[in-house]
């Protein structure tokens, strides 16, 4: 139930896209809340259950990031014990055998020219390549990305090809599509301690 897309331009700006479907079995809706959402300094895009998007949408306040720590230790660290902490007061968390992970869904967020992929578990990991895709629909997208990755169009033109290829493959993606750009900031957060 879902394709997000997220794309990096090469000055840093960071483009986030989405479908609207909502699934259950083989019931499929259009959902007016928008999977996809930014704040100052992020930008989001959520698959799996809308309860997770709304935690982070609505409660979540990312912690400052002091300056001397790069920004990956800063999303291993301060920033995904704030999504643990607010999946937990948000009844949102399961724990097994003392381990935690998000009862149900995975993120993308766009902090400071770099795309992270926050995983259940919340593992973060971070690809190579200029984009990346969560959702039931992502192989479709990421494929699509790969072949139209030289192709001369705008990074929103990109995007809305590869979630119509994954609607066209997936019954559980579905139009309309959204997409948000985070313009490029130099130093993200970064603050004094």
């Amino acid at each position: 139930m879902t394709c997000i897309v997220g794309y990096v331009e090469k000055n840093g700006d960071i483009y986030m896209g989405a479908d609207s479907a909502a699934t259950r079995g083989n019931e499929i809706k259009t959902r007016n809340d928008s999977k996809i959402f930014k704040t100052e300094d992020f930008i989001f895009g959520y698959c799996g259950s809308p309860r997770m998007g709304q935690l982070l949408k609505f409660k979540f306040d990312p912690p400052p990031h002091y300056a001397g720590v790069d920004d990956y230790e800063y999303m291993v660290t301060e920033f995904v014990e704030g999504v643990r902490e607010i999946m937990k007061s948000g009844g949102f968390n399961r724990e097994k055998d003392e381990v935690d992970s998000i009862s149900y869904g995975e993120f993308l967020v766009g902090y400071n020219g770099k795309l992270y992929h926050i995983h259940s578990d919340y593992q973060i990991a971070i690809h190579p390549e200029d984009f990346d895709c969560c959702g039931c629909g992502a192989d479709f997208a990421i494929s699509a990305l790969y072949a139209i990755e030289n192709q001369k169009m705008s990074t929103s033109n990109k995007i809305k090809k590869a979630l119509k290829i994954s609607a066209s493959c997936d019954s559980c993606v579905a139009a309309p599509f959204k997409i948000l750009k985070l313009k490029a900031k130099n130093g993200g957060r970064k603050c004094k301690k």
